[in-house]
């Protein structure tokens, strides 16, 4: 998002401004210290005025990190041994995990 800020000749306290957010978490934001949500991204992309063409690229690139985010945070949540719990249950049961497949052609 920096490059597009940068593109468009904008100061990261106008583009803050403009956005309703600090210079300070933008500036955060553009240098990955601390993980954007899509309100955030869409609220930058606006002030900076991109098209709606490259808005969409990064939002629908920002929704798949916050899926993959909290994919992560439930697993650490849960814990992975329930997950694996669940796959050694998937695969010991006989019509799925241990099925032996037969040749159906004969000699």
């Amino acid at each position: 998002m920096r490059a597009l800020r940068d593109a468009s000749g904008l100061t990261g306290d106008s583009v803050a401004r403009r956005a309703s957010m600090s210079a300070g978490k933008l500036s955060k934001i553009e240098t990955g210290k601390v993980r954007q949500t899509v309100q955030d991204v869409d609220l930058v992309l606006t002030a900076i005025g991109v098209s709606e063409e490259v808005k969409e690229e990064f939002l629908a690139a920002a929704r798949a990190e916050a899926t993959e985010a909290t994919a992560w945070r439930l697993l650490r949540r849960t814990g992975p041994w329930k997950h694996q719990r669940t796959i050694r249950a998937i695969e010991s049961t006989p019509s799925i995990g241990s099925r032996r497949w037969r040749s159906t052609t004969t000699s």
